[in-house]
């Protein structure tokens, strides 16, 4: 991770209130802004995108989410800040090693090295594909 994460995530992601509220909930040890950083190391250790702009992106809504609900439920566990700050710290360790080890068990992608002549042709098959594309008068989906 490379040095301190800023905290990026939106002010109307907010943490969720605990279903169970526990006495050390009641202190607000814990900030929301607190919170809402945990929600983004969590978030962070998922995918690893640092850029706000990610927030709004709606295919990254799960991953944010999940962010959100993890949080939510190491939040409703634990049994004082300290339980809190660990547990946080072990999810974000166990959700690393899963993708390390899930990217470990994947097989290698084979490359292949086409000839030259191989790519002017695709090139050309493309190029006339877009022609023949634009000669029907497709509307445009963007």
């Amino acid at each position: 991770m490379p040095g301190l994460i800023q905290l990026i995530l939106p002010r109307r992601i907010l943490p969720h209130q605990p279903e169970n509220p526990k006495p050390w909930h009641e202190f607000d040890i814990l900030t929301t802004d607190m919170r809402r950083y945990s929600i983004q190391k969590i978030i962070y250790a998922i995918s690893p995108i640092q850029d706000a702009k990610i927030f709004n992106d709606r295919r990254f809504k799960n991953i944010v989410n999940k962010g959100i609900r993890i949080e939510c439920l190491i939040y409703d566990e634990a049994e004082d800040c300290d339980d809190y700050l660990i547990k946080v710290d072990e999810k974000i360790l166990k959700i690393k090693e899963d993708k390390c080890n899930h990217e470990a068990n994947q097989p290698a992608v084979q490359t292949f090295a086409i000839s030259e002549d191989e790519r002017r042709n695709r090139n050309l098959t493309f190029q006339r594909i877009l022609v023949l594309l634009h000669d029907r008068d497709i509307p445009e989906v963007f």
